[in-house]
């Protein structure tokens, strides 16, 4: 018997085993007071475990991704449950920082499996035009990229970071790492495309703090590919939320606590598609970051009178889960971009959160409505 929509049954079932895998993760950072005691840690032992389990988690996903091509999405969930779920039982055993830092290894190559079979099982199982969904059901949660790199620099450079995004367990977890590494940082979950949202929330920031120095409008996104023709109007209404109404809900929150603040500025996120018009069924992606590059010159003409600058950086391709997608499903031509790139690397997180660490401190104080490319090139092409 074929059982009806069995795919979003197996969407569902991969969301769910994607959310045990974030919880799995994020334990040691709650249980951290408890487990120290007992085991004689320290913050320092703490930062050697967090490192760790990110390294082992980045060279698991290669492993991972080779035994998914070999084995299927099947049997490779299979075994990389099993072998997760083994490693979180080996933490009982933990004696040290010495044992404990090779179980919390052993669970990050185990862990890094459900990313690569997840993009490799939405790929299999739905076609073009639903996998967008499919790939935000399974990744409802998900905080970390540019976004938090960019946050990591900021709060070394002496910010105090406030972060946002719709996914409580994963926030708690940065806001630890952050906190790991003494830098002063909180979350606040809310949905920066529902305006009241997103207002309530910046005022309650911005009175907590009495001023905000900094926003950057992080958030945003391809949200599926979708040709003109067939494209509906709920599709259309999402990406612009996501990609241009979101920088106005934020931006118009926090201007009057910006006003308050040292060197105040707005740093939004464009797009190279903002200029090409996206690829094939990303017009529309294109067209809102298009909107972002706009609303970023007349933020920065609105406001220049209270010396609030407003600028936006468009980045190139970055490796980041972004791409998970082709990454998994189609690794030639992931491995390929590069070539159409003058300096012959993809760009990495770290490239843009220097750039805007550079556009938020007083050396860029004269600079304002400009949009800077971090791309190595990429945006003249070869």
């Amino acid at each position: 018997m074929k059982l009806k929509g069995l795919r979003w049954w197996i969407i569902t079932l991969v969301c769910l085993a994607t959310v045990i895998n974030y919880i799995d993760r994020s334990a040691l950072g709650i249980m951290w007071p408890e487990v120290s005691k007992d085991l004689g840690l320290t913050k320092e032992d703490y930062s050697w475990i967090i490192n760790i389990f990110t390294i082992t988690y980045a060279a698991g996903k290669f492993i991972s991704g080779k035994l998914y091509d070999k084995v299927g999405t099947k049997i490779g969930f299979v075994l990389s449950i099993f072998f997760w779920s083994l490693a979180s039982v080996l933490h009982f055993f933990a004696k040290g920082a010495a044992s404990l830092g090779i179980f919390r290894g052993l669970l990050g190559v185990a862990e890094a499996g459900n990313w690569p079979g997840a993009v490799k099982n939405n790929a299999e199982w739905f076609p073009i035009k639903e996998r967008g969904l499919a790939q935000g059901i399974f990744n409802a949660g998900a905080t970390g990229g540019i976004g938090f790199e960019v946050a990591k620099r900021l709060g070394k450079d002496g910010y105090t970071v406030v972060l946002n995004g719709i996914q409580p367990e994963e926030g708690t977890k940065r806001v630890e790492e952050l906190t790991a590494e003494g830098i002063t940082a909180e979350f606040y979950n809310f949905d920066v495309t529902k305006e009241n949202e997103v207002t309530d929330n910046i005022v309650t920031i911005g009175k907590k703090y009495g001023k905000i120095d900094v926003l950057v409008n992080n958030a945003g996104g391809l949200g599926g590919r979708s040709r003109f023709e067939e494209m509906t109007t709920d599709f259309y209404r999402n990406v612009m939320a996501l990609n241009l109404d979101s920088v106005f809900f934020a931006s118009r929150a926090a201007i009057p606590f910006l006003k308050k603040g040292e060197n105040p500025s707005i740093i939004n996120y464009t797009s190279n598609a903002g200029w090409t018009a996206g690829g094939p069924g990303a017009g529309i992606y294109g067209t809102s970051k298009a909107g972002v590059h706009a609303i970023t010159r007349a933020l920065a003409k609105d406001l220049a009178e209270y010396g609030i600058r407003s600028n936006a950086v468009s980045p190139g391709t970055i490796d980041t889960p972004f791409h998970a997608q082709i990454k998994a499903t189609k690794p030639e031509v992931f491995a390929s971009w590069a070539n159409n790139i003058m300096l012959g690397r993809l760009g990495q997180p770290e490239d843009v959160a220097g750039v805007i660490s550079f556009l938020a401190s007083k050396d860029a104080s004269f600079i304002t409505a400009e949009t800077i490319q971090i791309g190595g090139g990429q945006a003249l092409g070869i």
